[in-house]
């Protein structure tokens, strides 16, 4: 009997200490891994919500970048360190939907090791040609690639935008050839000066020279018209109602941070979301406000590899 007591005295010892350090979360910095270079718009947007997110719980918010190996490295580093809420992922559609289907060395379902905190943004993307194109409309485009037996050349600069086009390409029943690129810049080149039929890219990054009349919008891959682009129709309302497409952000941690951890963290991201200055923040990037909470955020990112998965199983990716 005197054991018995003696274990309860124990345990009721340690158990206010336990639920004390979840109540004091968070009592030091917190890591935000960014799998991009300084600078990017992922780095920039972390940076952002870690600062404001850290004046509402009361500490710093540093960012760590760890760019190459596809994410892997940025993901790696968030599972191995402790499942505390201090070492935070800035995930994207490439990291957790894209990749798992086009590289070996990614995770098939980086969700199984990670849980979100709540999404941040979403980008538009926008099907360019160059301003002497002979293709006035994304119909066009489209009766053209069904024309020839080679297809068209088609520009992307990553998996995520290849992947959107030969969605597109199997709905619409036209062909492709995929010329990658390194970045947007050459890209952007090449379909002004006419040497791709068309590209692919995020709508923010083809804005300058769309509106410099070097390159024409086909479409573009939002749910409805933007407000920028009034003129320029959507992919859904060009024929095909069930194409809607995004690139996104959010924070991620550790699948087995304590529930009380991450609805901290969460409540402090939705709470950054919902002021009018971060909105502006969001807007001027380019993009528009993702404000998913946890749950919803899983349940798209797992819809989004499902999604992605099936596009490039049907177009006969594998990964390399």
């Amino acid at each position: 009997m005197k054991s018995l007591w003696t274990g309860l005295i124990c345990l009721m010892g340690f158990m206010p200490l336990a639920h004390g350090k979840t109540d004091a979360f968070p009592s030091k910095p917190i890591r935000i891994v960014v799998p991009f270079t300084p600078g990017s718009s992922a780095d920039r947007a972390s940076r952002y919500f870690g600062e404001r997110m850290g004046a509402l719980l009361n500490t710093s918010f540093i960012v760590e970048n760890r760019p190459g190996a596809a994410g892997v490295i940025a993901i790696n580093e968030v599972e191995q360190a402790p499942a505390d809420g201090y070492t935070i992922l800035l995930a994207s559609n490439s990291t957790m939907s894209v990749n798992p289907w086009v590289l070996k060395s990614v995770p098939r379902n980086p969700a199984e090791k990670l849980r979100p905190i709540g999404g941040i943004s979403r980008g538009v993307n926008m099907l360019v040609v160059g301003s002497d194109s002979p293709f006035k409309t994304l119909q066009q485009l489209i009766a053209e690639g069904k024309k020839k037996e080679e297809g068209l050349n088609g520009g992307t600069y990553s998996a995520g935008y290849r992947l959107g086009v030969e969605w597109l390409a199997a709905i619409a029943g036209f062909k492709f050839t995929n010329i990658a690129y390194k970045g947007a810049s050459q890209l952007l080149a090449d379909t002004a000066g006419g040497q791709l039929a068309f590209a692919v890219l995020s709508m923010d990054g083809a804005a300058p020279l769309v509106k410099a009349g070097r390159i024409r919008a086909l479409a573009i891959s939002d749910a409805s018209r933007s407000a920028e682009f009034p003129d320029v129709p959507t992919i859904k309302e060009s024929g095909y109602p069930e194409y809607v497409n995004y690139s996104w952000d959010s924070f991620y941690l550790r699948a087995d941070t304590p529930d009380a951890v991450v609805d901290k963290l969460s409540t402090a991201l939705q709470t950054v979301l919902a002021t009018k200055e971060a909105q502006a923040f969001i807007e001027k990037a380019g993009r528009q406000v993702m404000a998913y909470t946890p749950s919803q955020m899983q349940v798209y990112q797992r819809e989004e590899l499902e999604r992605f998965g099936a596009i490039a199983k049907a177009a006969g990716i594998s990964p390399e």
